[in-house]
């Protein structure tokens, strides 16, 4: 664990009442409770990133591969989307991601290329759709 850093926020009464409550429930001090929701967001914001494997990529939720392909496809992607992969490599919410590997799924390969889905990414489209109601 890295050394700690003190730092000073001005935070709203409304805001410290709610550190204060959670740190009741949780057991925790208002340092505890911030790192936790700090933790909380950046895991619920970061799941999903792509890693260049070799010739090739593998999309992840979390640790779990939901797809890979070759890595001619998304070099065709991140040169009409560059911002995007970026993003993608750098890590995004599930969503966005899987919306994002459709777009590679369109963008399509030519022959001896291809993408390849895991079951995993049926789960996750399930439940990304559960979530949203539908």
């Amino acid at each position: 664990m890295s050394p700690m850093k003190r730092v000073q926020f001005r935070l709203s009464e409304e805001t410290l009442a709610r550190l204060d409550w959670l740190g009741r429930l949780l057991d925790l001090n208002r340092s505890q409770v911030v790192r936790l929701a700090v933790a909380e967001l950046y895991r619920r914001y970061r799941r999903a990133r792509l890693v260049e494997q070799g010739e090739g990529w593998v999309l992840l939720l979390g640790e779990q591969p939901i797809a890979w392909g070759d890595r001619r496809v998304l070099d065709r992607l991140a040169a009409s989307q560059p911002e995007f992969v970026a993003r993608l490599r750098e890590g995004m919410p599930d969503g966005a991601a899987l919306g994002g590997l459709l777009l590679m799924l369109a963008a399509g390969g030519e022959e001896g290329e291809g993408i390849w889905l895991s079951q995993n990414y049926v789960e996750a489209e399930t439940r990304l759709r559960e979530s949203d109601g539908g």
